[in-house]
């Protein structure tokens, strides 16, 4: 056998194989006696008709054997003796086979990791929102808190300021539903706004059980348009008045918590873990964007065997979640390939940078993260034990202490928040 290995492209390679007559017919006699051993000829007993009769009366059947016995053991050694580090399996092509006296020639292409050659890691630019607590925030944390200690009504009919509970069916061309556009269970203050003004202001009046159709204009979509006339059918399903209670010093104590007695306290803790909030959100955003930026400094293609095999393990989590309801594969792929580029390329970007910058994760560290969980002694041992724990907490561990060494090295601006930013 002879081969050449050819360079398609970075994650690409071609093996040109070539099999000579003589190992061909090693493998046309083995076969030729498989096929021996059963052949069933008038005048002669099972296992004994002369090799000649089998290969005229099954000429086309050992052929195809052949070929595909010979494609099997020259395609894995041709592999072995090149050293490519295929990632999946070979694509076979132009073959080439009349007889064995021919030989035989086939070609395979293979994906292989793309060699990544890290070219700007240090220094990265990145934004940073500069998040505080706004008036807003507390306020509306306090407005949550009262909500969660209201007392509830249930009322005939939709009055402002009440909670109304509705379903709302976008209607077409002489008022037919349009698929997929029913809006079920929402449940706002009635004309807040929250889901609609214009519609919400319709709702005054309406008795729960009924049903009706309103109207709203929506902007023309261009200058020099009409507005755009929509139609809903609303059905009311609740009506409730709540009352709350006033926040003071006497309904913070209620609330039975250590340390709270007063309005200022609570404010004060409120202020505190809004702090913190904004603090995580800010550092994830942060997170997100250094890799976005890796990522943007550093292209390189990803091999398709990688991606499939990826979407491969979201569509198999989605199909165990949707507990037996028909699902659009084709779908799912397309939508989450560009998730799973994003997330193979940092995979193999925050490998190559930990091998570059001597990032590592000893067992020492993954066995003091286990020691922090909530769990007995002995479940702790088990996860030690367990090499798939291990590897996952080993692998979030080496994530955090790359993206700790990206931050610590980039060139971070701090700037105004976006309005998404600081809701």
């Amino acid at each position: 056998m002879k081969f050449e290995v050819k360079e398609i492209n970075k994650i690409t390679r071609e093996l040109k194989v070539k099999v000579t007559p003589e190992e061909l017919t090693g493998i046309e006699q083995k076969i030729l006696r498989n096929f021996q051993k059963f052949a069933e000829i008038p005048g002669f007993r099972k296992g004994r008709v002369p090799l000649g009769m089998v290969k005229n009366r099954y000429s086309a059947d050992i052929q195809k054997e052949i070929v595909e016995e010979a494609i099997s053991q020259f395609y894995q050694e041709a592999m072995e003796k090149s050293g490519i580090p295929a990632i999946s399996a070979g694509k076979v092509s132009n073959l080439q086979f009349e007889d064995v006296k021919g030989g035989l020639s086939f070609d395979v292409e293979v994906e292989v990791e793309p060699e990544i050659e890290l070219k700007k890691y240090k220094g990265l630019e990145i934004d940073k929102e500069k998040m505080t607590v706004t008036v807003q925030m507390l306020a509306d944390v306090k407005q949550n808190l009262l909500e969660n200690y209201a007392t509830v009504k249930e009322e005939d009919e939709v009055r402002e300021g009440y909670y109304v509970t509705f379903e709302a069916q976008l209607l077409g061309e002489g008022n037919v539903p349009v698929i997929g556009r029913k809006f079920e269970d929402i449940t706002v203050p009635a004309g807040a706004g929250e889901f609609d003004k214009e519609v919400e202001n319709q709702l005054t009046g309406m008795k729960v059980g009924e049903k009706k159709i309103v109207e709203k204009q929506s902007p023309a979509p261009e200058e020099g348009a009409a507005p755009v006339s929509e139609r809903m059918e609303i059905t009311v399903k609740r009506v409730e008045a709540r009352e709350y209670p006033e926040l003071n010093d006497d309904f913070v104590k209620s609330l039975g918590e250590e340390g709270l007695e007063t309005v200022e306290q609570l404010e004060e803790k409120i202020q505190k873990n809004l702090e913190q909030d904004l603090e995580y959100r800010t550092d994830q955003m942060l997170r997100g964007r250094v890799i976005d930026a890796l990522l943007k400094e550093n292209p390189f293609d990803v091999p398709n065997s990688m991606v499939d095999h990826y979407l491969e393990h979201i569509i198999e989590d989605i199909k165990r979640k949707s507990k037996g309801e028909r699902i659009d594969e084709d779908y799912l792929r397309q939508t989450y390939r560009p998730q799973a580029i994003h997330n193979i390329r940092w995979f193999m970007l925050k490998r190559k940078i930990a091998e570059a910058e001597s990032i590592d994760v000893a067992l020492s560290e993954v066995h003091e993260t286990i020691d922090k969980f909530t769990l007995e002694d002995s479940q702790k041992e088990q996860l030690k034990n367990n090499q798939n724990t291990v590897d996952r907490i080993r692998d979030e561990l080496l994530e955090q202490k790359v993206l700790d060494f990206l931050l610590k090295e980039a060139k971070i601006t701090e700037i105004e928040p976006t309005e998404t930013a600081a809701s």
